[in-house]
């Protein structure tokens, strides 16, 4: 199941820069001078918040979003002891993560994120800012404010990604309670109509 939705969440993140490249191939090609200043500004922005580092987060709130399953499932067990439960998580988690950290292997001998992220940057930029636009968040960064604003740019996600992570991993497993439950009330009305059930005998 956890292998499922490592795997779903890459295919999604895939199909998004494949969308995101072809969109952008089918537009004019970007003129010298608007690259050179999208380039630059790329430039200013990687230089304290590299591709690295994103995926690092993204890995964390991956690894906390597998424990909170791992816990809601082994929680609804009841027909396992403490012990049992204990033991089933602590082992579960370690093949999690061996395989989560061969992923992240794998992934970084397979891609270049720098390379990446500048490519898709690019189109991305020239899909939605102007060149003057452009030179305008140059400038900003350049300023203090602007140098400021790219060194905290990852500490600031990922504290924003924590603080809704804890906000929200506690309702999963209430919202997935509900949801079973309305399911199942669905499913039993269905069946009834279907079939309803034999009328009892009044007792005389």
């Amino acid at each position: 199941m956890l292998k499922k939705i490592t795997l779903t969440l890459f295919i999604m993140s895939v199909a998004l820069v494949a969308q995101a490249l072809a969109q952008a191939a089918a537009q004019t090609e970007i003129k010298p001078e608007k690259q050179a200043a999208i380039k630059e500004l790329i430039a200013l922005i990687n230089v304290d918040n590299k591709a690295e580092e994103m995926v690092k987060i993204f890995d964390r709130q991956m690894s906390e979003t597998r424990v909170a399953i791992i816990n809601s499932i082994l929680d609804d067990r009841t027909d396992l002891s403490e012990a049992e439960r204990k033991a089933l998580r602590d082992s579960i988690s370690v093949r999690s993560e061996e395989y989560a950290k061969r992923f992240r292997e794998r992934l970084m001998q397979k891609l270049n994120y720098d390379e990446m992220i500048n490519e898709i940057s690019i189109l991305i930029y020239d899909k939605y800012f102007t060149l003057e636009e452009i030179k305008d968040l140059v400038a900003f960064y350049k300023t203090p404010t602007g140098q400021k604003t790219l060194k905290t740019m990852t500490p600031l996600m990922a504290d924003t990604m924590q603080m809704m992570s804890e906000r929200l991993l506690p309702k999963i497993p209430i919202i997935l309670d509900e949801l079973q439950k309305e399911e199942k009330a669905d499913i039993e009305r269905e069946v009834n109509a279907r079939k309803p059930r034999a009328k009892k005998p009044v007792s005389k």
